[in-house]
């Protein structure tokens, strides 16, 4: 209870010093998004690789979804994670959303707490959209954060802990978003 209005206070705090951020996304103190030093990897095949201490173990599967239209298509039939040499993370069944034999990866400290994080496409057709694994060092594990799923990062603001999204296809600046990242979760602000 204490822990919950604790919270709240502090998006309260953080809504009103970021007000004025939120208004000028050109400030300096927002960057943009695509800028930053992102790591991308495509997966087609099952392989290993490694980014930072981790060490990504893939098991591709040409039959891991099956649709009437298209028969069956490939996906990763699981994804081992290591951190050090000790497995912390077993994934499974990640379907080839566009069934074009690859499935693309991308690797940032999203939360901005200095781990790694990295998301795993959900959906993918005019735009791409991910689901994101967080790193929780408590865990020792990735977590899925649901918050996060198919958020689309436009900029950036490390300092705050901001994010605005980019809104998809034909849609205006106005219906952009702001969120405030509280370690795995996230707050819409008002923009």
């Amino acid at each position: 209870m204490i822990e919950n209005i604790f919270i709240k206070v502090i998006i309260l705090i953080s809504l009103v010093a970021c007000k004025s951020y939120s208004q000028n996304f050109n400030s300096k103190d927002w960057l943009l998004f695509e800028r930053e030093n992102i790591t991308y990897h495509t997966i087609s095949k099952s392989e290993t690789f490694s980014i930072d201490d981790y060490t990504f173990e893939i098991i591709w599967g040409n039959k891991v979804s099956y649709t009437e239209k298209l028969g069956y298509y490939g996906g990763i039939s699981s994804i081992k994670i290591y951190k050090n040499k000790a497995l912390i993370n077993t994934f499974s069944n990640i379907e080839d959303t566009v069934a074009l034999g690859e499935i693309h990866l991308t690797f940032y400290d999203y939360n901005f707490d200095g781990h790694l994080d990295f998301t795993l496409p959900i959906d993918c057709g005019k735009s791409c959209w991910y689901k994101y694994y967080l790193y929780n060092p408590k865990t020792n594990k990735f977590q899925h954060s649901k918050d996060w799923d198919y958020l689309r990062i436009q900029k950036i603001n490390k300092e705050m802990k901001l994010i605005l999204s980019q809104p998809d296809g034909a849609a205006t600046e106005s219906q952009q978003k702001v969120y405030q990242i509280d370690e795995f979760k996230l707050f819409e602000l008002i923009n």
